[in-house]
């Protein structure tokens, strides 16, 4: 018996040389090219879905600034026929068929309340769609709110797509 320890005679590990040059195997070509694609494609996309939407920014913009501008009764039938021409731009803009231009009344009523978003729908009546006919600065004042929060809710729950 050897009174030596066993594991001093061992060689240390010896690790494989790693070769980390170029060029690269192919599928990380391959790899790369996919992510630079799907990056692309991703940064497209978003770009598309922003340039959709520039009309539903600024009409909101624009709602609000025309909220603000009303501020006493002797204005709101001014202000509620500036709303209807800003929803129904709106809508044309992105409706294919023009046949909305000359929806009024309950029809125009209804067309809002069919393209409002699902979860927005029940509370929506869009009653100044008939009421800005009547021409009663007081019955369109004491509406204002639910004017303005209508057209807020179909403003935010419209995704910018074109109606059939």
């Amino acid at each position: 018996m050897n009174p030596q320890d066993p594991l001093a005679l061992l060689r240390p590990l010896q690790l494989p040389e790693t070769d980390f040059s170029w060029p690269l195997a192919p599928g990380w070509w391959l790899l790369a090219a996919l992510l630079c694609i799907a990056s692309l494609v991703a940064i497209a996309t978003l770009y598309r879905y922003y340039q959709r939407r520039a009309v539903l920014r600024r009409a909101k913009i624009e709602l609000q600034r025309l909220a603000n501008q009303w501020t006493d009764r002797t204005r709101s039938n001014d202000a509620v026929i500036a709303i209807n021409a800003l929803i129904k731009a709106t809508a044309l803009h992105y409706q294919k068929d023009r046949t909305i231009a000359r929806l009024s009344d309950t029809k125009w009523q209804s067309w809002l309340q069919r393209t409002t978003a699902p979860k927005y729908r029940s509370n929506c009546k869009f009653e100044f769609a008939s009421q800005m006919y009547i021409g009663n600065n007081d019955q369109l004042w004491s509406n204002r709110e639910a004017t303005l929060q209508d057209c807020e809710c179909w403003l935010a729950g419209h995704k910018g797509h074109h109606y059939a």
